[in-house]
């Protein structure tokens, strides 16, 4: 019996000491972060990779405007350890869930972090403190709460928080998060290049949306918001608004209406159509079940080519000259 042991033992070693051996993966538990909707999900994604396990509130193909949320969003919350939201109203519905459930989960707030980039803090000669709030152009970032559309905003300060909410857990590893973080900032940035070149060819500045998300990327790019078929998620607009976005399609040039897939697609079609306009998808929450829409970086650029297919049809360049048909 003892002779059978001491074989098992010193096969064991052998085993251990061999070069194909490979020691165990790190067992700890991966970090359980929800978050409100999908390209919030990719970027986390991107960045914890094995460290993080991650929910999603939004199902694919549903509005955060609409979103009726179910039993399981509450599960979810009130066991995750971080918590990702937008914020600015545009998830209040999540918001209202975390409250409800008395979890006490590490938070990262698109809005808040926009909140905190807009106000600067400083001192004059009697010491006093003051507080200024810088405006921004087109009713972006102060704003707009859809701030993941801005790929410059999302490397320059939704990554750091997100670095340094995971690298608060003891499971992660810091070193590697924080190298990823980088790797990810500098992809963005490119990002940013690519869609600036996308951009650059197009004749007009000037585009009509289905509702205001794309405040922070208008502000980015240089483009100009004419109007909007939505003010707010599920508000149809008046006889008199739609007159006057005609009017504005017209006189400016504007040949499409930027359309969404999470939203219906009738009225605005029906609007293009009296402007001798059409309508083009544009995606801003994409879909992890969608090809093209499903990671964050192919979910931008997908936009930047729908917006240069629209910006093309126009009519006018952005200095008001009548452009070639």
């Amino acid at each position: 019996m003892i002779g059978r042991w001491l074989l098992f033992a010193c096969s064991t070693v052998v085993l251990l000491a061999s070069p194909g051996y490979c020691a165990p993966a790190n067992t700890a538990k991966p970090v359980k972060i929800v978050v409100t909707i999908h390209p919030l999900a990719a970027i986390v994604s991107s960045l914890g990779g094995d460290s993080v396990h991650v929910e999603t509130l939004l199902p694919p193909g549903a509005s955060p405007h609409a979103y009726d949320p179910v039993p399981s969003d509450m599960v979810h919350i009130s066991r995750c350890d971080l918590f990702v939201s937008v914020g600015g109203g545009l998830d209040s519905w999540a918001q209202r869930l975390r409250n409800a459930s008395e979890a006490t989960p590490r938070l990262v707030v698109l809005s808040q972090l926009a909140q905190a980039d807009a106000e600067s803090v400083h001192r004059d000669g009697d010491g006093h403190q003051h507080e200024h709030e810088h405006e921004h152009k087109h009713g972006g970032h102060a704003h707009s709460p859809h701030l993941w559309l801005d790929p410059t905003f999302v490397a320059d300060k939704f990554l750091p928080a997100l670095v340094d909410a995971l690298t608060s857990f003891d499971s992660v590893d810091a070193a590697i998060v924080g190298a990823r973080g980088k790797a990810l900032a500098e992809e963005l940035r490119a990002l940013d290049g690519r869609i600036r070149a996308i951009l650059a060819g197009a004749r007009a500045t000037e585009y009509i949306a289905f509702h205001n998300a794309w405040g922070p990327f208008a502000e980015r790019y240089g483009l100009n918001e004419l109007g909007v078929l939505e003010e707010a998620g599920g508000e149809e607009p008046t006889p008199r608004a739609i007159a006057a976005l005609i009017r504005a399609a017209r006189a400016h040039g504007v040949r499409a209406i930027l359309i969404e897939p999470q939203l219906p697609a009738r009225v605005a079609e029906i609007i293009a159509a009296e402007f001798d306009g059409t309508t083009v998808l544009v995606d801003p929450i994409g879909s992890p079940l969608t090809e093209g829409r499903a990671g964050y970086v192919e979910l931008m650029e997908y936009n930047a080519n729908a917006f240069a297919r629209a910006l093309a049809l126009g009519t006018r360049g952005s200095n008001g000259s009548q452009g070639s048909q």
